[in-house]
């Protein structure tokens, strides 16, 4: 767990940022976010890996948010449930998602992509209650590649956003296991 609620101002710009990563099955990996937050990353993986099942991990947002990223993927590979949402102390503030380096940029997003194994992957985006702007390229929500033994779940929720995306995939499955696919419009500030 790290906390950086208390600070100011977190800025993180690298090729590639990933949370949940790990050997052993089981890790539960929570961050929460500063206040203010600029994340300019190529790929930005949440709880996104190969390794032993299990994995989960919570991207806590804070008040002003800007996250940049040409990939964005949460709960990959073998995982469990994974989501970005906002800190429950934070009344207010927003997020902006775009590509690398933000402008006309685009994010390709994965949320709940079971690849191997006995995976459920289980992405949540879950924005409502607070403003948010998403310019996407592909999303992808709950997706099972051939060889995985469960299905997987991808889920947006969001209330106050201006968003884009130049395909959205729901519940694609090339196993004989189920996904779902969810995408909701409308306030649900306890994302239920």
């Amino acid at each position: 767990t790290l906390d950086l609620s208390g600070l100011a101002t977190f800025k993180n710009n690298a090729p590639t940022t990933t949370m949940a990563l790990g050997t052993a099955a089981q890790n539960i990996v929570t961050l929460t976010l500063a206040a203010t937050n600029y994340i300019d990353v190529a790929t930005l993986n949440i709880e996104a890996t190969g390794g032993a099942n299990g994995r989960s991990g919570t991207l806590n947002l804070g008040a002003t948010n800007i996250l940049y990223a040409s990939n964005l993927n949460v709960s990959t590979g073998k995982g469990g449930t994974t989501k970005i949402q906002f800190n429950a102390a934070v009344l207010d503030g927003g997020v902006t998602i775009a590509g690398t380096g933000g402008g006309a940029g685009r994010t390709s997003m994965i949320l709940g992509n079971g690849t191997s194994g006995s995976s459920v992957c289980n992405g949540q985006l879950l924005l409502a209650g607070h403003p948010a702007n998403v310019m996407a390229g592909a999303v992808s929500l709950g997706g099972v590649g051939a060889s995985t033994g469960n299905g997987s779940a991808g889920t947006v929720t969001f209330d106050n956003c201006t968003g884009y995306a130049t395909s959205i995939r729901m519940g694609n499955s090339t196993s004989a296991h189920s996904s779902l696919g969810t995408f909701t419009v409308g306030g649900d500030a306890t994302h239920t």
